[in-house]
């Protein structure tokens, strides 16, 4: 984080392969010792002229269709809450891990469109706690759908 501050980057993306919490842990909440390291984290990098992007990536789990959905994308909403609480306010929901198998047992058409449908909810979520006198805009949520560049087609050609 230093060094990126120190040669004027802007962003840093917490998107940590080796934190269990932002991967096959995502559901479970961090403990209160690791999540004040990330908020420690986050305080750091906006010290250093950074914006920090807090990444999940919930894809090798991720339900895409059905009432586990729900409970999946109310599960991320719960995640980030928490998250917003300590001070982090940019956000990166990475789906490029979903599981091949996953994306043929619902079709890449469906499982896209759901992905959108999360990536929306969440944002409008994460919204609603942005205050009425903050640039809403200044908020980032970005995405990573599970398929993009070379990926297989939606729908026949």
């Amino acid at each position: 984080i230093d060094w990126l501050g120190d040669h004027r980057f802007n962003t840093y993306v917490y998107a940590c392969k080796c934190d269990p919490f932002t991967k096959r842990l995502w559901r479970d909440p961090y403990p209160p010792n690791e999540l004040e390291e990330i908020a420690r984290l986050g305080r750091h990098a906006t010290a250093r002229g950074l914006r920090f992007v807090f990444a999940l990536s919930p894809g090798e789990d991720f339900h895409h269709v059905g009432e586990d959905r729900t409970t999946d994308t109310q599960a991320l909403v719960t995640k980030l809450n928490v998250l917003w609480d300590v001070g982090i306010r940019h956000f990166a929901l990475l789906f490029d891990d979903t599981l091949p198998h996953v994306m043929r047992r619902h079709g890449h058409e469906l499982c896209g469109k759901e992905q959108g449908n999360t990536a929306n909810y969440i944002r409008a979520a994460l919204l609603q706690r942005t205050p009425e006198d903050e640039e809403r805009e200044g908020m980032w949520f970005t995405v990573c759908p599970a398929y993009y560049c070379g990926s297989p087609p939606t729908s026949p050609s």
